[in-house]
């Protein structure tokens, strides 16, 4: 999971958004029967912990009544996410009590695994201010520390046999490269062509990769990473094409008119969701 740091700025994410209308209260939308006994002892551990008159060493021994507990990684995160919703409001106290859920995840190693478990399902939740909160901790747990870089390996119970499609949404927004190797072991596809599918995402990113940091700036990008894009685009997998439909989206200098043609009316949704922007009327 990344560090403590990184987690204080998901939440800042989060506070710094408009308090929601009663109608909007996330936690109505939960749909999710608490423990009330366990909802009451992370409450009374909270409040030591955001105490500032109560000593470390006290605060330290507050948090390790819930070791054995915390054992039991879905179900105490479970609770855990009951009790940090609940105190999604924007004022002074409810973020506090917020940043000490955050720090009792982190000082008492829940798993990744409970993390996504418990908020994976709310992406596609209607209610907007859950949502936020949901990519808010998975956040907290696919980002590798230091580099940044994305970590997809704990969503391989969400890919198959079905995928969860909010979560393949987001992981392609988010890192198209990571999420086609991932799809790709995933599924475990040939070897062969396992390899063949990797060395096409490597041109690709490479081309990237050289035009952001400067390295090509007038030229157009690399015929062979063109090449490589409309060869993926032919892909008999939607993953596949999805990988390219995101390409397209996010670097305009990939969108040849024959691949964006292959896509635009693609049979799976999220490689038709992706390709909105080819069916948008381009503003002057």
């Amino acid at each position: 999971m990344c560090s403590f740091g990184e987690l204080v700025t998901a939440v800042a994410m989060l506070t710094t958004t408009a308090p929601p209308a009663f109608s909007d209260d996330p936690s109505l939308a939960l749909g999710m029967a608490p423990d009330s006994a366990m909802q009451e002892r992370l409450g009374a551990v909270v409040s030591v912990v955001i105490d500032t008159d109560v000593p470390q060493s006290e605060k330290m021994r507050a948090v390790g009544t819930l070791r054995t507990v915390a054992k039991d990684d879905e179900g105490f995160f479970r609770e855990l996410f009951y009790y940090y919703v609940q105190n999604a409001h924007s004022n002074e106290e409810a973020e506090r009590r917020q940043l000490a859920v955050l720090r009792l995840v982190d000082m008492l190693h829940v798993s990744p695994f409970a993390v996504a478990e418990t908020t994976v399902p709310y992406l596609d939740s209607e209610n907007a201010t859950l949502v936020r909160i949901a990519q808010s901790f998975l956040r907290s747990v696919e980002s590798l520390p230091v580099s940044g870089i994305k970590n997809y390996s704990y969503y391989y119970p969400f890919l198959r046999p079905e995928p969860v499609l909010p979560l393949v949404r987001r992981m392609y927004r988010q890192a198209p490269g990571t999420a086609l190797i991932t799809l790709a072991k995933t599924y475990e596809v040939p070897h062969c062509r396992f390899r063949r599918v990797i060395w096409a995402e490597h041109v690709i990113a490479n081309a990237i990769w050289e035009r952001q940091h400067g390295f090509v700036v007038k030229e157009p990008v690399h015929a062979e990473a063109v090449a490589e894009a409309g060869k993926l685009s032919q892909d008999g997998t939607w993953w596949v094409r999805l990988y390219v439909a995101e390409i397209l989206r996010q670097h305009p200098q990939f969108r040849r008119p024959e691949i964006v043609a292959r896509l635009v009316d693609d049979e799976h949704t999220l490689v038709r969701e992706t390709m909105q922007f080819a069916r948008e009327t381009p503003k002057p």
